[in-house]
C-alpha cells in the first residue's frame, strides 16, 4: 500500500487507489463494499501522515555561490563609482538635485526592471504530509500572466510619449 502513495496524497486519492486498483489486484470480491473517504483519512493518520498547512520549502538559487558573490561585488563597485553622475533628492522636499557634471560626463539615470508572475490557482493551502516532509510542488496551476515593467526614480514607470510610439512600432 505504501508504495502506491504519491507525494500529493489525499484521502480521496487513497480511497480511489484502494477501491479501483489494490482490491481488484488482490482478487478480492467485496461485492459493492468499498472503503470510504473517512476510512482512507484514518488510514493516512495510521501511516503517519498529518493534514497541515503547506509551507514553502528551501529554494537554492545560487545567490551565494563564490563566483556570483564576486560578480555582485564588482558590479556594486561600478555602481558606487558612478554615484556622482546620478540625481539625488532633497530629504525634506523630495525635489531633484541634479548632479554636478565635469566636462565629458553624462548624467546616469538608473533603470530598474521589475517583473511578477501571477497564476489563477496559485497553491492549495493544506496538504497531507508524513514525518514533517513537505512534498515538492509546482509553483502554481493554470496559465501564467507575466507582468514586466521598467522603472526610474524620476518618473516611475517608463512609458513612451505619443510621438515616440509610431517610431518604435516602425522598427518592430
Amino acid at each position: 500500500l505504501i508504495t502506491h502513495l504519491t507525494p500529493q496524497i489525499t484521502p480521496h486519492k487513497l480511497q480511489r487507489e484502494v477501491n479501483n486498483t489494490i482490491i481488484p489486484a488482490l482478487g478480492l470480491d467485496l461485492g459493492k463494499a468499498t472503503i470510504s473517504e473517512s476510512s482512507a483519512r484514518r488510514w493516512l493518520k495510521k501511516l503517519g501522515y498529518e493534514y497541515t498547512v503547506a509551507k514553502k520549502g528551501v529554494y537554492v538559487d545560487s545567490h551565494e555561490r563564490p563566483d556570483v558573490v564576486a560578480y555582485r561585488e564588482k558590479f556594486l563597485a561600478i555602481v558606487a563609482a558612478s554615484e556622482h553622475l546620478r540625481a539625488t533628492y532633497d530629504d525634506k522636499t523630495l525635489e531633484i538635485i541634479e548632479p554636478t557634471l565635469s566636462e565629458g560626463e553624462k548624467k546616469h539615470v538608473p533603470l530598474h526592471h521589475d517583473e511578477s508572475i501571477f497564476r489563477p490557482n496559485e497553491m492549495q493551502q493544506r496538504v497531507w504530509i508524513k514525518n514533517g516532509n513537505m512534498p515538492l510542488r509546482k509553483k502554481g496551476l493554470g496559465r501564467a500572466i507575466h507582468v514586466s515593467d521598467w522603472i526610474t526614480e524620476e518618473t516611475g514607470r517608463l512609458t513612451l510619449s505619443d510621438a515616440q510610439v509610431p517610431f518604435v512600432l516602425s522598427r518592430l
